[in-house]
Order: structure tokens, then C-alpha cells, then sequence
């Protein structure tokens, strides 16, 4: 029998540890994986392997839900005291709902789908987006998760400002562009989106224009795969914080950043139309990324 020693959660030869072997995979900035299997401290080759073997069985089964085939992966029958490490150590670090590809995922196209922005709602549509889940994260910052069951379309009653995630097993998830205009944010929030335009009045199936204001102090992260635009009535108010995160070509036209107000603006290209204000004692950086 082959002893696997994984380093301990509590403490190594008695003295505290502040993270484990396990952790070490899951919590990594730039390199962190979604979910880390394995024994608490003790594992062997025998039982460790049969639990590996299981596992993938219930992969196959058609059980990608993480937590689930961990937990029926224990179910394997073993014997000798091996059994009660083999079952009773072996943990899962990360979310038990993952549900991890069981195939080279696909790739939605814009094309594909279709995203209205209405006065007070969201309509989205497409080809080939039955049995999948939209999910809306809202100004307010709460979220909202709907399973499209077929290609009919879903009307959604929420902000039209809300940042929208389309997704299904073995697809990547689809982030279609983000339209925010006539909207004030008293919260700090993280967004992601593919492309974005923020402004008075950005999109031009609305009736509804309006500034977006920052205030209150929020620290608000806007990070883009795509092309951002910042036009006119984008304020940022004192104290508050606006970040621009984009991997191609950032536009500021129009917006203006209050004494006091910070924004930060880190992409492959940054353009500055003289329209943008920034007044004095305002903090402003622009960070192109290295190509």
C-alpha cells in the first residue's frame, strides 16, 4: 500500500499553517483553478485511484455537477482501513456547483443572440440558446437567474442597465454587449461585460436619457473583453471611484470627473476626446497595457 501524504488545513509537524496544498490550486491570482479534489491529509494509490475512477464514471454518467460526483464517487466500494481516509478525508475545495466541461465547449456568436434594452425590461433571444440560463445582475446589485427552455425568447422586468450572462453546459459563457445610460450608483460593483457604452444616451432603443452618475463614495470596476465608450453625462462625483478595464480601445468623450473623483482607465488604447473634463484636484490615470 502507497502512502500519498497532501499537505494538512490545520498544522504541519505542530505548527500552524496559513494555506495547504489544495488551497494553494484554487486561490491563485493569475493561475487559480475553480475547484481542487483531494485528501485532507492522507491518501493512497489504491482507494485514491478507484475514487479518481469513480469520479470520471459519474462524468460520464452525465453527472457534471462537481459536488455530486464527489459525493457519489465515495460511494465505491473498498475495504481495509485505507476506506476511512479514502472516504471520510477526501474533500472538495471550490464550489460544489461547478459544473465542469465534459467536451471542447462551443461558442456563442453575436449573431446568435439578440439583447433588447427596453424603458423597463430586457427581452433576449437567439438561435440555439434553449435549455440554457440567462443570468442578470442588476444596478441595485441583485441577481436574477432564468432558464430559457427553448428558443422562444425571455422578457425580463428589470433594469435595462443590467449586465447579462448566457450560459449552458459545455458552452463558454456569452456576455453580450452592456448599455448603460440614466442611472445613478450609490454601490460599489464589479462588472463584466464584452463591449460597453456608458452614457446620456448610448442606446437608441430607450426613450428614457439620462446621465450615469457615481457617488456616494462607490468604487466601481467596469472590465471589458472588448471596446468601451464613455460619452457625454457620465459624472463621477468626490470620493467615488470609476475603473475602465478593457483588453482593446477605450473612449472618454464627454465625461466629467468632479474634484475629489478618481478614474482609472487601463486598456490596450486610450483615447481622449477634448469633450472630457477632469476637474482640479480630480485623480486620473491612464494605463495602456503593454502589447
Amino acid at each position: 500500500m502507497n502512502l500519498i501524504y497532501n499537505q494538512p488545513f490545520d498544522e504541519k509537524d505542530g505548527y500552524p499553517i496559513s494555506i495547504n496544498f489544495g488551497e494553494s490550486f484554487t486561490i491563485g491570482k493569475n493561475y487559480g483553478g475553480v475547484a481542487y479534489l483531494g485528501n485532507t491529509r492522507y491518501g493512497y494509490m489504491d482507494s485514491s485511484a478507484k475514487i479518481e475512477k469513480a469520479f470520471l464514471t459519474q462524468l460520464s454518467l452525465g453527472n457534471a455537477n462537481v459536488g455530486i460526483a464527489e459525493a457519489y464517487s465515495k460511494m465505491v466500494e473498498n475495504s481495509g482501513i485505507s476506506r476511512y481516509f479514502f472516504k471520510l478525508t477526501h474533500n472538495l475545495l471550490g464550489d460544489p456547483e461547478f459544473m465542469i466541461w465534459t467536451q471542447v465547449p462551443d461558442v456563442y456568436s453575436d449573431a446568435e443572440i439578440g439583447v433588447n434594452r427596453m424603458d423597463n425590461s430586457i427581452y433576449v433571444a437567439g438561435c440555439g440558446i434553449g435549455d440554457c440560463v440567462v443570468s442578470a445582475y442588476t444596478p441595485e446589485g441583485n441577481v436574477y437567474k432564468y432558464e430559457m427552455e427553448n428558443n422562444g425568447g425571455i422578457n425580463m422586468t428589470i433594469s435595462p442597465n443590467s449586465a447579462i450572462m448566457i450560459y449552458r453546459h459545455n458552452m463558454i459563457p456569452y456576455f453580450p454587449p452592456l448599455l448603460i445610460q440614466n442611472q445613478i450608483y450609490e454601490k460599489s460593483q464589479y462588472l463584466f461585460a464584452s463591449s460597453v457604452q456608458i452614457g446620456k444616451f448610448v442606446d437608441s432603443e430607450r426613450s428614457s436619457r439620462g446621465d450615469v452618475i457615481f457617488s456616494n463614495g462607490v468604487d466601481f470596476v467596469i472590465d471589458a473583453t472588448d471596446d468601451v465608450y464613455i460619452g457625454d453625462g457620465v459624472i463621477v462625483y468626490p470620493e467615488s471611484t470609476l475603473i475602465i478595464k478593457s483588453k482593446k480601445t477605450v473612449t472618454i468623450d464627454g465625461a466629467l470627473i468632479k474634484s475629489g473623483g478618481k478614474f482609472i482607465v487601463e486598456a490596450s488604447e486610450i483615447r481622449v476626446q477634448d469633450s472630457f473634463v477632469a476637474e482640479n484636484e480630480a485623480i486620473i490615470e491612464f494605463n495602456p497595457l503593454k502589447q
